[in-house]
């Protein structure tokens, strides 16, 4: 996963600052990590692309 680095570096900030929206209650930490894995590559295509 040599991608990994380049959407931490260029992706991850932005899902962190744009956080979706999650209603009331936060997902569980499993489903939170599993979103940002998936959803860094729209990320950086947002921020960087």
């Amino acid at each position: 996963m040599e991608d990994w680095v380049l959407h931490l570096s260029c992706g991850f900030g932005c899902c962190m600052l744009h956080p979706r929206s999650t209603g009331a209650n936060p997902p569980d930490q499993a489903q939170t990590e599993r979103d940002l894995h998936l959803g860094l590559q729209r990320c950086h295509l947002r921020c960087c692309g």
